[in-house]
């Protein structure tokens, strides 16, 4: 008789998804002892394949897909180790080959594509600094070093303006709460000076209208942490003059994507651990007058879109599991009830 098999149930606490080449959603989570977990569809749609381990020790992960269409997956090192790792798939649809180190002692990572499809990883280094690296061709290896943005923030977050120029927005660390943020000269070039949007925020995030101009989301820390927004006003142009309120306060942990028709939908946990979900009217509009409940007692929300079109929510309860929610039918005001996505491995 062989050696009994041992089963461990699956506990998340941080978790990032994306789409492979050919339209299965594929999600990947930390587990508590710092071990990195992944699951994806079996057809696009489709249900979701058991967890499989991707070993590691590591925290705050994050994902892009290459232009030749591999998912690349970031990572920090847990424990004394903080360099960025890294694995990507050894083709599209496909395994993933072993972890790499990429250096440096950060953290916060987030990533994105320049426009000719080379990456930009950016990070927080040890003295509150922005570092970035990038890589040499599109799909290819990254520039041996970090270089330095300078600035003394934290929650970083970029976005490619419609002319094809990165963005990066951050939150001034220390008694400085403001929104800055640091744009390329050109595409694919060096950055310009850090300029302030102004504002006492925390947990930016931004996406674009359907127009193309940029709609920046963050929390009010000055307020009742109400969400509050600004925009573009043209596409890779100035920023509207003022932050603006969407009411409904004890909000926090916001995400945004979008829905089919393009038009921008926000997500946020309240003070009792209920998704909150609010989009807009029509395409580049207003927003509704008021958050809807997804109800839940949940952490962490993350969404994106199926092969379909319908938004899948995902977020972490506070038992650890993972759970989703997928709207009855693209660009619905309503979801499917929670479904738990558990699972052992």
């Amino acid at each position: 008789m062989g050696s009994p098999t041992t089963v461990t149930a699956v506990r998340v606490s941080q978790m990032c998804a994306t789409r492979n080449a050919d339209g299965r959603m594929e999600i990947f989570a930390v587990q508590p002892d710092g071990s990195m977990v992944h699951r994806w569809q079996m057809a696009p749609d489709g249900d979701f394949a058991p967890w499989h381990s991707l070993g590691g020790t590591v925290s705050q992960p994050f994902v892009v897909r290459n232009p030749d269409g591999r998912i690349e997956l970031f990572a920090i090192g847990a424990g004394g180790d903080r360099a960025v790792w890294r694995r990507k798939q050894t083709a599209p649809n496909a395994h993933f080959g072993d972890w790499e180190p990429l250096g440096g002692t950060v953290s916060q990572p987030f990533a994105i594509h320049n426009l000719d499809g080379r990456i930009e990883l950016f990070a927080i280094g040890a003295g509150g600094e922005v570092l970035h690296k990038w890589e040499e061709a599109p799909s290819g290896n990254f520039i041996p070093g970090w270089n330095s943005l300078g600035g003394a923030v934290t929650q970083p977050f970029a976005i490619r303006n419609v002319d094809g120029r990165i963005i990066l927005f951050a939150i001034g660390a220390g008694g400085d709460r403001a929104l800055w943020h640091r744009s390329q000269v050109v595409p694919n070039g060096p950055f310009g000076d850090w300029l302030s949007l102004n504002g006492t925020l925390s947990q930016p995030f931004a996406i674009h209208n359907l127009d193309g101009r940029i709609e920046v989301f963050a929390i009010g820390e000055a307020d009742d942490h109400s969400m509050w927004h600004r925009w573009q006003t043209s596409p890779s142009g100035p920023f509207d003059s003022d932050w603006h309120k969407l009411e409904g306060g004890h909000l926090g942990q916001p995400f945004v994507t979008h829905n089919k028709d393009g038009r921008i939908e926000l997500f946020a946990v309240d003070a009792g651990g209920r998704l909150m979900h609010r989009a807009q009217l029509s395409v580049n509009g207003p927003f509704q007058p008021f958050w809807e409940s997804l109800e839940g007692n949940v952490r962490r929300p993350y969404a994106l879109r199926n092969q379909n079109g319908a938004i899948m929510v995902f977020a972490i309860d506070n038992n650890n599991i993972l759970r989703r929610r997928v709207q009855t039918a693209p660009n619905a005001l309503t979801y499917n009830d929670w479904q738990d996505l558990g699972g052992s491995i």
